[in-house]
C-alpha cells in the first residue's frame, strides 16, 4: 500500500492505494500505522464474490466504479487517419500547457470518476486534480499529446510510465470537435509515438459504461484484458489518531456497552465497530475520537471514527455513522 499524495494534499486526507489480491489480506496494523485515512483499493472483478466480506469486517466502504482495461503493442507501422489535417505535438511551453489545461477543463467538467461514489470526498475540486495529474505526465514520468486539426487545438492524451508499460491516462476530444473520427484516429497513432519512447506494451482503462469509447478502442486494434473493482474503504484512522487521547479502563461487557456508556456521542444511525483483538474487562486503553467527518452529499450526515489501542497495538476500530 503506497501514500497518494497527489490525491492526499487534494482532499486533505490521508489516502493510500493498491491493488487488493483478497478482501482477507487487510493487514490491520499496517493500515494504523500508516495512519490510513481513506484506502482507495483495486479489486479483480474475478474476487467480486468477496465483497461481502468486507460488510463482516464493519468498514464503511464504496464500491466506487468498476474499471475495464485495455491493451496493445506499440508498433512502427504508421496507419492510414481519416483525418488528413490531424498532428500531435508533446507541449513545450507555458503556453502550451495552459492550452492542455483549457482543454481538460471542456473534456472534464461534468465527468463524473470513482472519486463522485465517495460522499466524504469534496468534489469541488477534481478539474484541478486532473490538470495536476496530466502535468505529472511528461519527462520520465509519462508523456502528453496535444492533437490539432488544421491548426486548431481539438484535444489532448496522457500516459504514465510504470515498470515499462504505458498507462493511459486523462484525455479526450474536446466536445466540439467530437464524431469526427479524431479519437479513433490518435488511438490509431499512439502505438507508433509510444514505441519511439522505447516502450513495448500500451494498457489503458475507463469505467465500465463507458461504451463508446471502448468500440473506438476495439476499433484501433487494442484488447480486452482484464476488470475490476475500485473500492474506497472510510476507515479515518488517522483522523481519530490525531484527536486528543482519552485514558479509560473498560469495566463493562463489550466495547459497544463502553461507548455508549462512558462517551458522550451524537445521534447515530448506525454504528460498526471493528474488533482487531481481544478486549479483556479491567484493562487500561487508549480510547482517540476523532472529529465527525462530514458526508458532502448529506449534510446533517457525518462520520464520527474512534479507535482504541493498547500502547502501540490496535484493539478495536468504531464508526459512528
Amino acid at each position: 500500500m503506497y501514500y497518494s499524495k497527489v490525491d492526499s494534499d487534494r482532499f486533505q486526507l490521508q489516502i493510500f492505494r493498491d491493488q487488493l489480491q483478497a478482501i482477507s489480506a487487510l493487514d490491520w496494523q499496517d493500515l494504523y500505522e500508516k495512519k490510513v485515512d481513506i484506502a482507495i483499493l483495486r479489486l479483480s472483478s474475478k474476487q467480486q464474490h468477496e465483497l461481502h466480506l468486507i460488510d463482516e469486517l464493519g468498514i464503511p466502504f464504496v464500491v466506487a466504479d468498476t474499471l475495464v482495461e485495455y491493451t496493445t503493442k506499440t508498433s512502427t507501422r504508421q496507419p492510414t487517419l481519416m483525418n488528413q489535417h490531424m498532428t500531435v505535438i508533446e507541449p513545450t511551453t507555458d503556453n502550451d500547457w495552459k492550452e492542455v489545461d483549457i482543454m481538460v477543463e471542456k473534456c472534464f467538467t461534468g465527468y463524473a470518476n470513482h472519486y463522485f461514489s465517495n460522499p466524504y470526498l469534496d468534489k469541488t475540486g477534481n478539474i484541478e486534480g486532473y490538470k495536476e495529474w496530466v502535468r505529472n505526465c511528461q519527462g520520465e514520468h509519462g508523456a502528453t499529446f496535444m492533437v490539432l486539426n488544421e491548426n486548431t487545438h481539438v484535444g489532448f492524451f496522457s500516459v504514465q510510465y510504470k515498470d515499462g508499460v504505458a498507462h493511459g491516462g486523462p484525455g479526450g476530444i474536446v466536445p466540439a470537435f467530437e464524431g469526427s473520427g479524431l479519437y479513433l484516429d490518435f488511438h490509431k497513432l499512439l502505438p507508433s509515438l509510444i514505441e519511439k519512447k522505447g516502450i513495448k506494451t500500451l494498457k489503458t482503462s475507463t469505467q465500465v459504461q463507458n461504451l463508446m469509447v471502448q468500440r473506438q478502442w476495439t476499433m484501433s486494434g487494442w484488447h480486452f484484458t482484464s476488470s475490476a473493482l475500485t473500492l474506497h474503504l472510510n476507515l479515518f484512522i488517522g483522523k481519530a489518531a490525531s484527536a486528543n487521547k482519552k485514558e479509560k479502563v473498560f469495566n463493562h461487557q463489550n466495547l459497544l456497552d463502553f461507548l455508549t456508556t462512558e462517551l458522550p456521542m451524537q445521534p447515530i444511525n448506525q454504528l460498526k465497530i471493528k474488533s482487531i483483538l481481544p478486549l479483556e474487562m479491567g484493562v487500561n486503553y487508549t480510547i482517540q475520537v476523532g472529529e465527525p467527518i462530514p458526508n458532502v452529499d448529506h449534510t446533517q450526515l457525518t462520520c464520527t471514527p474512534i479507535i482504541v489501542t493498547d500502547h502501540d497495538r490496535l484493539m478495536a476500530i468504531v464508526w459512528l455513522i
